[in-house]
């Protein structure tokens, strides 16, 4: 009977937590970036430079490879972070492989915090799907260069 009002307690902050990522149809959001980007190339009245962040839940394909993660992705990730969401302090030591996954037949490499990988490794199966939570960075440049990044702060199995 004390484990009811525990497990009831853990669901909800999990739904809490889980409200808190959108579902989004990531195609769509690289797209929209990138046409927004356009835009604003074309007009050089307009500062150039500029950043977002968002939180998104998508679902993609893991393809069983990783890699370092290159120190020139780590800088924007870090721009863009401390502009949009805060200190950066939070990313030291956090960010080290990203991982290689498809999304609607597109391969993109995805960057996961490192307290995540070895359960990431051990639960996720390649050519599987899984549910990533991620931090969405994205950032344009003065150079006319469109980063966008997915963090991945959590997964979740989706048994397909």
């Amino acid at each position: 009977m004390w484990a009811l009002p525990f497990i009831s307690g853990a669901q909800n902050a999990w739904e809490s937590w889980d409200k808190k990522y959108k579902s989004v149809d990531y195609t769509w959001v690289l797209s929209f970036e990138q046409n927004y980007a356009d835009s604003i190339e074309k007009n050089p009245s307009l500062p150039q430079s500029y950043c977002r962040a968002d939180t998104y839940k998508i679902t993609a394909k893991f393809m069983g490879k990783y890699r370092p993660i290159s120190e020139h992705d780590v800088a924007s990730i870090y721009r863009v972070f401390k502009l949009r969401v805060g200190n950066t302090a939070q990313l030291d030591g956090k960010l080290v492989n990203e991982y290689l996954f498809t999304i609607d037949g597109k391969e993109l490499w995805l960057p996961i915090q490192n307290h995540l990988e070895k359960a990431f490794m051990e639960e996720v199966q390649t050519g599987k799907e899984v549910g990533i939570y991620c931090l969405f960075l994205n950032e344009h440049t003065a150079t006319y260069e469109l980063l966008n990044t997915l963090l991945i702060s959590e997964f979740r199995l989706t048994g397909k």
